[in-house]
């Protein structure tokens, strides 16, 4: 279970980070207090209810909870995944995000031998 959390500093510059050794973020953090955690139960029913229903069709909620969030103090203000994003006075803006697990499930597609 994705259970890492990783509290960011503020600053002008770009952030990166890897979370659950499964997620590269960079973000831009603008105030003291923000973190990125996983969604989590509360934090998928805390998002409005167009966004939990957009997403049904596409994340199925037991893998909408374990995706990384970027939480202020204990509002959620973004969930990349989700295209979810609370604003332009958000305390922190998500730049990109990425999935790139260290041990992925498979192989390549096509090995080259």
């Amino acid at each position: 279970a994705a259970t890492e959390e990783i509290a960011l500093v503020p600053g002008d510059a770009r952030q990166s980070v890897r979370w659950d050794d499964r997620f590269n973020l960079t973000l831009i953090v603008l105030t003291a207090g923000v973190r990125v955690a996983r969604l989590g139960t509360e934090g998928w029913a805390a998002l409005p209810r167009a966004i939990r229903h957009q997403s049904a069709d596409r994340v199925p909620a037991l893998v909408g909870v374990s995706l990384p969030a970027v939480r202020y103090l204990e509002r959620v203000v973004a969930v990349p995944h989700l295209f979810y994003g609370r604003g332009a006075t958000d305390p922190a803006s998500v730049v990109s995000v990425s999935f790139e697990p260290r041990q992925p499930l498979a192989g390549p597609r096509f090995p080259v031998s």
